[in-house]
């Protein structure tokens, strides 16, 4: 399960979850900083494709720290957060009334710029 998170152009991955597609390693010159704080333990994954709505997007050096506490308020496992870098690329539904999000990916966003930075 990864959430939406819409305020972060950064996509994240949890390091146990990013363990079984990639390599993981500290990296204490990376600071990650959300509402609560900033995370204390930061990692980094080698590269990991995420793959979802007929799309797949490449990330290199994909943030990663510990999601364990969010998942235990939550009450279900948590393995990251999708941030803008990778939303910017498709159209998405909501559904309130269901629950549900669909994602449309169309090619033609694919190089599209936010606040200076290029999605690719």
């Amino acid at each position: 399960m990864f959430l939406l998170d819409t305020g972060a152009w950064e996509t994240s991955i949890d390091p146990k979850a990013a363990s079984d597609v990639t390599k993981v390693m500290h990296d204490d010159s990376l600071h990650v900083q959300g509402l609560s704080g900033e995370v204390a333990h930061s990692f980094s994954a080698d590269s990991v494709i995420f793959s979802f709505a007929k799309m797949e997007q490449r990330i290199a050096a994909v943030a990663s720290f510990d999601t364990d506490k969010l998942s235990r308020g939550l009450g279900m496992e948590i393995s990251g957060f999708l941030g803008a870098r990778t939303l910017c690329l498709m159209t998405i539904h909501l559904d309130y009334r269901d629950g549900l999000v669909k994602f449309d990916y169309d090619p033609k966003y694919l190089n599209i710029t936010i606040q200076g930075a290029t999605a690719r």
